[in-house]
């Protein structure tokens, strides 16, 4: 099963619909921002192989604070995977003790490459360049408050990937146009549900 937190963000449904080309037999929910607290605590303890995804949205991550003890308890169930994009990726970059800053230069629509090494390559099976659309004015800093695990891929000072079991975040919009390859950032995700 797949549920997608719906931050009031219209490109939630292009997320949705990203995933339904590439994975047709999976059941997919959207669920309101208002809902999602209620069907979060609910897959607490769920034993069913489950893709979370924190969708982007408006606003900035402190306002979702209240989800962060329930989104620690899923990070701890073995039959979850979450997926945090943009916004999602901010609040999950909150939960991992960083702070969220104001962008260097804030982006809306803008592609941009990326360079990965070799190690990011092979642990998210992508190519060496990537490009990418952005669309945000906050970010995920570098700078850290607390020594979690967590793998992260910087840039200028800002956080556009991490990861770490069953886990992976990103600081883009994988589901844009102006990102190429879309269907490689949701692999490792999807084939955890197989």
């Amino acid at each position: 099963m797949i549920f997608i937190l719906d931050f009031d963000d219209s490109f939630t449904y292009n997320i949705y619909s990203e995933i339904k080309l590439i994975s047709d037999s999976e059941p997919i929910q959207v669920v309101s921002k208002e809902n999602c607290l209620n069907v979060l605590s609910t897959l607490t303890e769920t034993d069913t192989r489950t893709l979370v995804i924190l969708g982007p949205g408006p606003g900035h991550p402190s306002q979702y604070t209240y989800l962060h003890p329930t989104l620690k308890k899923l990070m701890s169930n073995e039959n979850v995977f979450i997926l945090g994009i943009c916004l999602g990726h901010q609040v999950l970059g909150e939960i991992f003790g960083y702070k969220i800053t104001h962008c260097h230069e804030p982006v809306h629509g803008r592609a941009i490459e990326i360079e990965l090494d070799q190690t990011w390559q092979k642990q998210l099976g992508l190519r060496q360049s990537i490009t990418v659309q952005r669309y945000n004015s906050l970010a995920v800093s570098s700078s850290i408050d607390s020594k979690q695990s967590i793998n992260s891929f910087e840039l200028d000072g800002e956080i556009i990937i991490f990861s770490q079991t069953r886990l992976i975040s990103y600081q883009f919009h994988p589901e844009s146009v102006g990102t190429k390859y879309r269907d490689e950032f949701f692999r490792i995700p999807l084939s955890f549900l197989i």
